[in-house]
């Protein structure tokens, strides 16, 4: 993702560069990507918390771009990981790590937060039954007082993943 200019890029199976798939309003601040199948990528937004579908089309562009209702409001989304079809594990920034199960018929994209209260939290994935959120320390980078300071031990946090 180009996060400034709201564009999503792909490289096809046997190419050598990136090729724009979507350029659209709706990912300003693209950050987090995650394939729900082949033909289906989502998208957050770290800077508008705004979380989009993209719906490929066979040539690797975007078809149709899709703002997704969502059951609560984000806090600067980030890192996802694809748990099946319909389902994703998002980490915010705002210190929640969630499953989100996704409605594609009605748009919509219900939030099951699994833990809240962690630090700055960019990435996530998941192994066998347990989600490992990272700490970032993004402050080490912008904040004036921390800035160019060693930011110390970066922590993983294990959370237990409900059975499906």
């Amino acid at each position: 993702s180009d996060t400034e200019q709201a564009i999503i890029f792909m490289l096809k199976r046997g190419g050598t560069a990136l090729e724009e798939a979507a350029k659209d309003p709706l990912l300003a601040g693209a950050d987090g990507l995650a394939f729900g199948d082949k033909t289906t990528l989502y998208v957050n937004s770290f800077t508008t918390n705004k979380f989009v579908r993209l719906d490929i089309g066979p040539d690797g562009k975007a078809k149709k771009v899709v703002e997704l209702k969502t059951s609560r409001p984000l806090g600067r989304p980030d890192g996802m990981r694809t748990l099946g079809k319909d389902r994703l594990l998002m980490a915010e920034n705002a210190g929640v790590m969630s499953i989100v199960t996704i409605n594609a018929q009605k748009d919509t994209a219900q939030f099951q937060n699994l833990k809240e209260g962690l630090p700055e939290t960019p990435g996530v994935t998941a192994t066998k039954g347990m989600a490992w959120v990272l700490e970032g320390k993004l402050n080490y980078m912008d904040d004036g007082d921390k800035k160019g300071q060693d930011p110390g031990t970066f922590k993983l946090y294990a959370v237990p993943l409900p059975k499906p």
